[in-house]
């Protein structure tokens, strides 16, 4: 696990004859330090890690301990690790929960419990713990090992999980929130439901366009928010299995395993994806990817015999291809207070003739108001948005642009000041 900021990497692994420790272990920049050992109440299954913005490293895991399965977590603070301590608890089976740094302070946890699928999530600080916010809930199983959660910016974070819908196979659905306020689960539409293997990558590019890249039955695919929903979807290739992480320009990056054990690596760039690039020449059991200190990593398993297994890392310098602005004669958008209060500006770069649409939504995918839709010559004209009547809640919003009916990209709007404004211009 590696922090936003490129700054830290951890790495943490449980002990096959020792089933109640995990070692982890934190590189320098220049080597790994001696693993820590931290004592867990018998963890069943995988656990889940996260650095707060503190950079500490949180770690959470759910067992069994008759009569209720108990939600359990440990954190590190001023070089010593705290003993295991209970944030949920219920007789129904659970899953085992994801985490990811929380914008504010701390981490967010996300987990399901019950028979039936209940998706909870809490924010945790070293002081307390949030009460649990149902995500969501309906009477059909919701798949133990394939929830996601990742931080997008200062404010926000993704959610993400796959679920048996009627039974048909599972589907993937994701929300973005933060606290007791949550958008309304986004159903990823394509491909026709599959089985979901491992959870899904998602970010937010160095453009502010959210993206996901998940797995359906043997196909990686990746796809694109616009607002209202999922679109573009682009086969990544087929087989195996996949690690993925982001960096600090906002690339992500994509470890494919396929069925020999070889790795490929991929990234996205904010344009596109990257042809395939091999991984370490080895086979990539356990494997996961990194982004820290500059450079790429990849850390695996190696099993030597039965009582023996090897930690292995390899790393590799980031390409710097691709870093540099789009060109001049682009399209591009530019909205500023933002984050806002009373209003905010819109200024779209038109490079030529073109038919200009600019449109805002809202989280739900509700279309709240077209601020252009007709010709325009090249320049550069401006928008004010004054949020009013349905739209004038706090939020995300999102922007839409068009050219020629082709969209050029969507971009989040974010209001913090709920006061009563001015009719919208």
């Amino acid at each position: 696990m590696a922090d936003a900021d490129d700054a830290v990497l951890w790495a943490a692994w449980g002990e096959t004859d020792r089933l109640n420790s995990l070692k982890i272990s934190r590189h320098d920049g220049g080597q790994w330090c001696y693993p820590e050992s931290v004592e867990l109440d018998y963890p069943k299954g995988q656990f889940a890690l996260a650095l707060d913005n503190e950079l500490n490293p949180w770690a959470a895991y759910v067992h069994w301990n008759a009569p209720e399965w108990q939600w359990m977590y440990v954190r590190r603070s001023a070089d010593t690790w705290t003993r295991p301590a209970v944030f949920f608890s219920d007789t129904g089976p659970g899953s085992v929960p994801a985490m990811a740094p929380h914008p504010k302070q701390g981490v967010q946890v996300l987990w399901r419990y019950g028979w039936f699928a209940r998706l909870l999530t809490a924010q945790a600080t070293a002081d307390s713990w949030t009460t649990p916010h149902v995500l969501d809930s309906f009477p059909m199983y919701l798949h133990p090992h394939h929830l996601g959660i990742t931080r997008l910016d200062n404010r926000w974070l993704m959610a993400g999980w796959s679920c048996y819908p009627d039974n048909r196979g599972r589907n993937l659905h994701t929300s973005i929130g933060a606290g007791y306020s949550w958008t309304e689960p986004v159903h990823v539409v394509f491909p026709p439901p599959q089985h979901i293997n491992n959870p899904p990558l998602m970010w937010m590019d160095r453009y502010q366009t959210l993206r996901i890249v998940w797995q359906a039955g043997y196909m990686l695919y990746s796809g694109r928010f616009d607002g209202r929903q999922w679109v573009e979807p682009v086969l990544l290739d087929s087989g195996g299995s996949f690690t993925g992480c982001t960096d600090t320009a906002g690339w992500a990056w994509v470890l494919h395993v396929r069925d020999d054990g070889r790795g490929v690596v991929r990234y996205h760039d904010g344009d596109s994806w990257s042809a395939p690039m091999p991984g370490p020449p080895d086979s990539l059991a356990g494997a996961t990817i990194a982004a820290a200190y500059g450079r790429i990593w990849v850390v695996w398993c190696r099993l030597l015999s039965e009582t023996k297994t090897l930690l292995y890392y390899s790393s590799a310098d980031r390409p710097q291809v691709g870093i540099k602005p789009r060109d001049s004669a682009e399209m591009r958008v530019r909205a500023w207070p933002n984050p806002f209060g009373h209003r905010t500006r819109i200024q779209v770069r038109v490079p030529s003739l073109c038919r200009l649409t600019v449109r805002i939504y809202d989280c739900g995918g509700r279309l709240v108001k077209v601020l252009a839709d007709q010709q325009f010559a090249s320049g550069a004209p401006e928008f004010e948005w004054w949020p009013s009547g349905a739209a004038s809640d706090n939020g995300v919003y999102f922007l839409q642009v068009l050219t020629d009916m082709k969209e050029v990209g969507t971009f989040k709007l974010v209001r913090t000041a709920h006061t009563r404004t001015r009719s919208a211009r």
